[in-house]
């Protein structure tokens, strides 16, 4: 049975609501790959000396950024020209919305993953790391779960009834862990800050804290907005338009860091 807040009829066409928000998310979105474009050739110009393994993590995020931004492209298009005049056709999404939900849901705990490995190099903490590695894995799987039921095709409203809560059990996941990387990191680069004594260091290590929080809090607070949209709005694409960014959030979260 779903749930009272989801609508048992789609409302009438609104393409403000519909296109016109996954356009808006759409455009956010690719004005965020182009500024972890900016981010990655910064990175290779700057830090030409790092690990193989971390300049490999960049080149993957990046080329996973990609294919998101060509998969909801490709949705955008879909929707505004392919199916120009046929409103109809919404109650189905493009196929390359669902290619977009599986990149995201690997983007995320790959940004997550470098702030574990963070964590762990502050605080040596396996418990703490290990529960933040099965969030993230959770979250892997969930969004994995969510494209395969994706492919059934099911009408929009269809899938809100049926899977609300898969989605929302990803995003709820993601937004725990980020709040427990960035709150335990902060903590243990205070401690670090308070056992040292070098002026230099300590303000390094504010600088630290304050991107940690920074980069947490602007990811954080997209996630809520999206949920509140899905919560308020379950029927049209406006969560969908704020959905599409979490991943460019993800990404220059983990390429600022």
């Amino acid at each position: 049975m779903p749930p009272s807040f989801i609508p048992k009829e789609l409302p009438p066409f609104n393409a403000n609501t519909s296109i016109g928000a996954f356009e808006i998310g759409t455009l956010l979105a690719t004005t965020l790959f182009g500024a972890t474009c900016i981010q990655v050739y910064i990175y290779f110009e700057r830090y030409a000396k790092d690990h193989k393994l971390i300049k490999a993590l960049v080149v993957f995020v990046w080329l996973l950024e990609l294919g998101h931004t060509i998969a909801i492209c490709h949705a955008l298009y879909i929707m505004t020209v392919s199916w120009f005049t046929q409103p109809e056709n919404l109650v189905i999404l493009p196929v390359s919305v669902d290619a977009s939900v599986l990149l995201s849901g690997l983007i995320g705990p790959l940004e997550q993953a470098w702030f574990i490995h963070r964590l762990y190099t502050f605080s040596k903490n396996k418990v703490l790391t290990g529960v933040c590695c099965i969030l993230s894995f959770l979250r892997i799987f969930g969004s994995v779960a969510l494209s395969g039921v994706s492919l059934q095709r099911l009408m929009l409203l269809e899938f809100d009834q049926k899977y609300w809560w898969l989605l929302m059990s990803i995003v709820i996941v993601g937004t725990l862990n980020d709040g427990l990387l960035a709150g335990s990191l902060a903590w243990y680069l205070n401690k670090s800050k308070n056992q040292t004594v070098a002026r230099a260091t300590n303000s390094v290590l504010n600088h630290l804290i304050m991107w940690v929080v920074e980069t947490s809090a602007i990811t954080s607070v997209a996630t809520v907005s999206m949920m509140i949209c899905f919560f308020t709005m379950p029927a049209n694409l406006v969560y969908i338009g704020a959905y599409v960014c979490l991943a460019k959030l993800y990404a220059n979260a983990l390429l600022a860091s």
